[in-house]
């Protein structure tokens, strides 16, 4: 943002004017990629590019597989349940924190029910009844929740307080999900775009909600919810306020 000043408002004739220009970089600015490229297929835990290890909550597997040339995915399966797998950093994201989340989700055809994919949005690394997150997600099944939603899980309990039906995800399809986060500590907004990967991204978002009733977690972490099937990931990029950390 630029801001020009100036320090009088009339001048009487030969005075003399100052202007001056004061800047500040508000904007966001890519912190984490992941794409799993620089771990060998077959390696059974996920690693963040810089080294960060992932915490997995409620089981499943999680493996490194080759997609062909040379990229990488996580094929997960949740064993039944809905496990998640968390960026242990950066972790501090809470309700006043201003970030955007992005990855690549496919809901595979061994899903079929629930053929559901999901983006952690935050996490607070409790599981069951202690669960509190923020989610964004596609279904490939059928409209429930919705075909894009966002997903509020509060004391272990899942909410849809938000989806679009305007597009319809296949099985085996690449989706890109990228939820922008405005929070101010009393509600936080969320700006959802859904959009198949390797087309345009739109430029609207897919839907948006402002939740007034943020969760009781301070902070928490980012990164994958797995279904009771196999789904699979890819791409998982932070931003936020701040310099460029990894450009890759």
């Amino acid at each position: 943002t630029l801001t020009k000043s100036e320090t009088a408002s009339s001048l009487a004739s030969g005075g003399t004017e100052n202007y001056s220009l004061a800047w500040n970089a508000d904007g966001q600015s890519l912190q984490v990629y992941d794409s799993y490229d620089y771990q060998a297929a077959g390696q059974a835990f996920l690693q963040g590019y810089d080294g960060t290890a992932y915490t997995n909550l409620g089981g499943g597997t999680w493996t490194i597989t080759n997609g062909g040339n040379g990229n990488n995915y996580v094929a997960a399966n949740g064993g039944g349940s809905y496990a998640v797998m968390l960026r242990n950093s950066p972790n501090g994201f809470c309700n006043n924190s201003t970030y955007t989340v992005e990855g690549d989700v496919m809901v595979t055809s061994s899903d079929t029910s629930p053929g559901d994919a999901y983006v952690v949005i935050r996490d607070d690394c409790n599981s069951g009844a202690a669960a509190n997150s923020y989610m964004a997600g596609i279904s490939a099944d059928d409209a429930f929740p919705g075909r894009v939603f966002f997903q509020k899980v509060t004391a272990g309990t899942p909410s849809w307080p938000a989806i679009y039906n305007g597009v319809v995800p296949q099985y085996n399809e690449w989706w890109t999900l990228k939820t922008f986060v405005v929070g101010s500590g009393t509600s936080i907004n969320f700006f959802i775009k859904a959009w198949k990967t390797g087309t345009a991204e739109p430029a609207g978002w897919t839907l948006t909600y402002t939740d007034n009733s943020p969760l009781p977690c301070g902070c928490g972490e980012t990164g994958w919810q797995a279904a009771p099937l196999q789904n699979n990931y890819t791409n998982l990029k932070i931003f936020a306020p701040g310099p460029v950390i990894n450009g890759a």
